[in-house]
């Protein structure tokens, strides 16, 4: 079986380790490195090329240095991955944003390693399905 690349964007590092390490214990998952800012994360996706990036929906800064959400996720998609907001709590006006920018899945941080783990997998297998029909 195939792993899914996966990069890790999180502005807090004992997320990004408890991230990895959740996702590491996952033979379906390969975990290629973590990144704390959306910033940080452009020249690891050009040089790693992930099938998917778990994006912590707070990384792209806070007002005024905050990057548009749709203008970070257009240029993410452009390089490649597939993308999958995770949030800490429920926000339906940040949930659409992100929706509406392009990004694939928008979930909460809480959910169990399970679901977490498929999200990835269907993700990946759209991004498949999607470049075969091209």
């Amino acid at each position: 079986m195939k792993r899914v690349r996966v990069l890790i964007v999180d502005r807090n590092p004992e997320v990004r380790r408890a991230l990895a390490a959740r996702l590491d214990s996952s033979r379906r998952i390969e975990v290629l490195s973590t990144a704390a800012g959306a910033r940080e994360a452009f020249p690891q996706i050009s040089a790693l090329t992930p099938q998917v990036v778990l994006l912590d929906s707070k990384s792209l800064g806070q007002p005024p240095e905050a990057t548009p959400i749709d203008e970070t996720v257009r240029a993410l998609r452009r390089l490649g991955p597939r993308i999958i907001v995770l949030a800490t709590y429920s926000d339906e006006s940040e949930r659409q944003a992100y929706l509406q920018a392009g990004v694939n899945r928008y979930l909460l941080k809480d959910i169990d390693s399970a679901t977490l783990i498929a999200a990835i997998a269907e993700v990946a297998a759209e991004q498949i399905f999607s470049a075969q029909r091209d």
